[in-house]
């Protein structure tokens, strides 16, 4: 699967609300099927999702990963 552009990504990381659902409408078959159908599994995902947007740092890719893992710890 193709990912969003990087100028969508920058667009709603600045705000763009229409960007950031383009994003979300992008994955919304990724996070259906994380969530098992479950509609509270899946909000929370889609939640997650755009806080992960939002927080974003253009400036400081290696920063997203810092986030990432410190906000969702990989349970291997």
């Amino acid at each position: 699967m193709k990912r969003p552009s990087y100028d969508l990504i920058v667009a709603a990381v600045n705000g763009d609300k229409a960007a950031l659902e383009l994003i979300m409408m992008h994955y919304h078959y990724e996070i259906e099927k994380a969530s098992g159908g479950n509609p509270i599994i899946y909000k929370q995902i889609a939640d997650g999702l755009r806080e992960a947007i939002m927080h974003y740092d253009l400036e400081n890719p290696d920063a997203n990963d810092a986030y990432l893992q410190a906000t969702y710890p990989s349970h291997d």
